[in-house]
């Protein structure tokens, strides 16, 4: 169970009270001012960071693009090549055989 005091406390006291209560709280805020603007420091830097990756990413990927345009050609030049390259291939081995040099 709970005591109860009964003291008569005057205005002046109860105003000092509550002050002290308060007491201390400035200082704590301006700690969390502090850690706040050291925390938009850093998200300054990282959005920065960010946006650099950002660009250097973009110029990567058009740089790739060219390289993918200039390949292309060269791929279907490459799969025409290799066509004929078995066609080449597969005559010469008619030609062993029918000249009784095939390799067995």
């Amino acid at each position: 169970m709970s005591k109860k005091i009964n003291q008569n406390i005057s205005m002046y006291e109860l105003a000092i009270m509550v002050a002290n209560g308060f007491a201390g709280n400035d200082k704590r805020f301006e700690e969390i001012d502090g850690r706040f603007d050291e925390m938009d420091k850093r998200f300054d830097r990282l959005e920065y960071s960010i946006g650099t990756i950002d660009c250097k990413v973009n110029e990567i990927d058009m740089r790739l693009k060219k390289v993918e345009n200039a390949l292309e050609p060269l791929l279907m030049g490459y799969n025409i090549m290799q066509k004929e390259m078995q066609g080449l291939n597969f005559r010469i081995e008619r030609l062993e055989k029918k000249a009784g040099v095939a390799k067995k």
